[in-house]
């Protein structure tokens, strides 16, 4: 999910969100989740134009931010 120049921060969640409902995230309170956290917050300055892109995504330490479709499936699956 690249970003293109008429995007916003919005489009893309929204993109987002729409990409998790067609591969199963339908839970209510885990789109909320996945739409009010600040998933750019999470990553480097360098990958923060693709925090809305469906796909892990490297932080520090050698370590991943979660694909948020996994992070969906799994929060989903808890039933919480």
């Amino acid at each position: 999910m690249a970003k293109k120049d008429d995007d916003t921060a919005e489009t893309r969640l929204a993109r987002l969100i729409l990409a998790l409902r067609s591969q199963g995230v339908s839970e209510p309170a885990v789109l909320g989740a996945i739409e009010t956290t600040p998933r750019e917050a999470f990553t480097p300055d360098l990958f923060k134009e693709r925090a809305f892109e469906d796909s892990a995504l490297p932080i520090a330490c050698g370590q991943t931010i979660s694909q948020p479709y996994i992070v969906g499936l799994m929060s989903q699956a808890l039933k919480v």
